[in-house]
């Protein structure tokens, strides 16, 4: 189990127990969401869930994943967000699913991948510099090794 599954795990054991939830709806298709998912199950709190959603399985071709806007109707009291980078598109997209529900449920998330930069077009113009870096710098290069040893500067 990874850092990241076992925050989530954790975090969800203690407030679905806390506050009592029983409609608890995990969000994303990923593996953290299936290690979530059997943990509870082994506990014997498969029944307070309400099932796997995400909003990019819009057909049926994931038996594992419930229909997207079926998390509407159920009125989760939780959310377990399962995806680390992209939790507030989750998020996100569960607002505009359900507006803004009274009362909203707890929400569980974990992970800091959000946070890390992240743009396309960045990427696009940074991949031919960075094969050219790494084709010029060789083992003994001044490129691949810290500038700086020790305090001898």
């Amino acid at each position: 189990m990874t850092e990241f599954e076992l925050s989530l795990v954790d975090q969800t054991l203690v407030r679905a127990l806390k506050h009592d939830c029983t409609r608890i709806g995990l969000l994303g298709l990923t593996p953290a969401a299936l290690t979530v998912m059997a943990e509870l199950t082994h506990r014997g709190l498969s029944h307070r869930v309400l099932g796997l959603f995400d909003p990019r399985c819009l057909d049926d071709r994931e038996p594992a994943v419930r229909g997207w806007t079926l998390l509407r109707e159920l009125r989760a009291d939780m959310l377990v967000v399962c995806e680390d980078a992209h939790k507030e598109q989750l998020l996100r997209a569960y607002i505009a699913l359900t507006g803004d529900p009274l009362p909203p449920p707890q929400v569980v998330v974990a992970g800091m991948a959000h946070i890390e930069y992240r743009d396309s077009v960045f990427d696009d113009l940074n991949r031919p510099a960075k094969r050219r870096h790494d084709r010029l710098a060789g083992p003994g290069d001044c490129r691949t090794r810290p500038r700086f040893q020790g305090y001898g500067l």
